[in-house]
């Protein structure tokens, strides 16, 4: 007979000094499952992770984090002075339920509260330092390499959609791709001519985290502040990268860039963690390199499947749409 959920939970938390007296599944489907585990006067989140070989770098930045006071759900150690369970050969993580509210980012705000958890976020993040021996994941310095692998990827797409003209989208492609070429090589000046190293040895010293996948969900408004959650992904690098991420989101949701809502975004994340112009400046170079359509097409080249013409002349427009707004901030910082 298959095992339930709940006692899969059941059995896992034997491992800890918390004995359970209700469990409800919050999220089933596999590889990743949680349950709200309460024991009649507190609430804890067991969490099944993913099985990788960075996972003693993220759990230990996470107890760092909500060791030093910053405001992440706290990780629980297991009776055997661990940060995470196995199990019958799965890894399991113990964390503080957090209650409160959640908010999307399509309004002003969502973005506030957003940015201010993105904020406080970088700036509490500073100082991890992982034990001995653990594999350290760390995208520092690495702008300028991943700049040119794309560049490098999007002219091997120009050559395959120019050989393959059967499907209308790839047509397109081939004769929109040369902007966004060309772009990228304006990005890589940009960029060498910017602050972006000295702010990556700055923050090798400071050493701050960078979430990788921060949005709508990965966010709670409490009486005590705004909780950042799912640390899973983090890393080392300049918190430009997620300010970078959020604002694609918010504009791609959008279906074009509106320089008022960046504004909203930058000021209220300006509020809890200053960046200096320069720093700025870095942020809207990787916001004009066109993350966005190269991420789009990433599967598709890959797994030879062309994407709808539709999708590609979407994100054309959104592309476009911000290089204005972008130039111009790149001239006003």
């Amino acid at each position: 007979m298959t095992k339930s959920l709940k006692d899969l939970a059941r059995e896992v938390m034997a491992q800890y000094d918390f004995v359970p007296r209700e469990i409800e599944v919050v999220q089933g489907s596999a590889p990743k499952a949680v349950w709200k585990i309460c024991n009649g006067q507190d609430s804890r989140c067991l969490k099944r992770l993913r099985p990788k070989k960075k996972l003693e770098f993220t759990t230990g930045a996470q107890y760092y984090l909500s060791t030093k006071g910053a405001k992440v759900p706290a990780l629980y150690k297991t009776l055997d002075d661990s940060l995470v369970a196995i199990h019958d050969g799965e890894v399991f993580a113990l964390y503080a339920w957090i209650e409160g509210r959640t908010y999307g980012m399509n309004n002003e705000n969502g973005l506030r509260f957003g940015m201010q958890g993105l904020a406080e976020f970088h700036r509490d993040s500073t100082g991890y330092e992982p034990v001995a021996g653990v594999v350290v994941s760390s995208k520092l310095g690495r702008w300028p390499e991943q700049y040119q692998t794309i560049y490098e990827r999007l002219l091997a797409w120009e050559n395959q959609a120019r050989s393959n003209s059967s499907y209308a989208s790839l047509s397109r492609f081939s004769r929109e791709v040369g902007g966004f070429i060309t772009l990228v090589e304006e990005s890589l000046i940009q960029l060498e001519k910017s602050g972006y190293h000295d702010w990556v040895k700055e923050s090798q010293s400071s050493r701050s985290l960078c979430h990788q996948d921060y949005g709508e969900g990965n966010f709670v408004v409490t009486d005590g502040g705004v909780y950042v959650l799912d640390l899973d992904d983090v890393t080392f690098d300049l918190p430009a990268r997620d300010l970078r991420k959020i604002v694609n989101k918010v504009m791609s949701a959008r279906g074009a860039w509106n320089r008022e809502i960046l504004d909203w975004i930058l000021d209220y994340y300006q509020q809890f963690n200053p960046l200096t112009p320069e720093q700025r400046r870095v942020l809207f170079i990787d916001l004009l390199f066109p993350h966005v359509f190269h991420d789009t097409f990433k599967n598709a080249f890959r797994k030879g499947q062309p994407a709808k013409l539709s999708k590609l002349s979407a994100v054309v427009k959104l592309e476009q749409s911000k290089l204005k707004i972008i130039r111009q901030l790149l001239q006003i910082e």
